[in-house]
């Protein structure tokens, strides 16, 4: 802005010793900015655990799918070998049978061969079946503790997230109402330093497009640039006045 632009501005508000209408329409306008920022701020707590619970609740379901598919792969082990198992006694029996009709020594010693080869691979069926039917058993207590637990924190998360979105609900009504309110002001505003807000704001690069200078000695509050002698009067004098570094929007807050 030129010097004979700030001058032109300058004369037509009010003289030093108080905020001109503009500095004053201003610091409301960072007043309901910070309104603003702290009516999010106050979401974080609640979008941080809802984050954290449905984060916990996919991990916990996402084990319980898996628990339950090594359940199904145990059962199925488990039916497979109780199929095997049916078919090697029935083998044994027929073998015993055999063994009872032979007559002669040599085919009692093969008999008695081949039905302890079958009585071995019996027990050992028996062995897998028995451990199949534990881990059965242990996949069955583990995807039931697991069902529980997802059961609950599914129900924590929604929860959570119902509490969330009343909470937003209502903080977005509030906040409609301060944006109204702001709007309002930048209305009333100069051309100029309504434009020069809204294209803080549209530009994201601060939060805080408004700042109240406490101490013009100390320079800009956000970016801590130095302020020339002719600024810190003009803010003396009640008049806004541009960040040469930053872009932001000073006024006196002592005034």
């Amino acid at each position: 802005m030129s010097g004979k632009a700030r001058g032109e501005r300058a004369m037509s508000e009010e003289e030093a010793g108080a905020k001109t209408p503009s500095a004053a329409a201003l610091s409301e306008i960072a007043r309901i900015d910070r309104e603003i920022r702290d009516l999010r701020r106050r979401l974080e707590p609640f979008e941080t655990r809802f984050r954290a619970e449905k984060e916990r609740w996919e991990k916990e379901n996402e084990a319980w799918r898996s628990a339950k598919k090594a359940l199904e792969e145990a059962r199925l082990e488990e039916r497979a070998l109780e199929r095997e198992l049916s078919e090697w006694e029935e083998k044994r029996n027929r073998e015993e049978a055999r063994y009872r009709a032979v007559k002669t020594e040599s085919a009692a010693k093969a008999a008695e061969k081949e039905l302890g080869f079958i009585i071995e691979k019996i027990s050992e069926i028996e062995e897998r079946a028995f451990e199949a039917l534990e881990c059965v058993e242990r996949f069955e207590k583990e995807a039931d503790a697991l069902e529980t637990r997802v059961k609950d924190l599914e129900a924590r998360w929604r929860k959570t997230g119902e509490e969330l979105e009343a909470e937003t609900s209502r903080k977005r009504e509030i906040e409609e109402d301060f944006v109204r309110e702001r709007d309002e002001l930048l209305e009333k505003l100069p051309a100029e330093w309504s434009r020069r807000y809204r294209t803080l704001v549209t530009s994201g690069r601060v939060e805080d497009p408004v700042l109240e200078v406490e101490d013009t000695g100390s320079g800009c509050p956000g970016c801590g640039g130095r302020l020339l002698p002719k600024e810190r009067t003009a803010l003396a004098a009640g008049r806004p006045e541009l960040c040469r570094e930053c872009g932001r929007i000073l006024i006196s807050v002592l005034r």
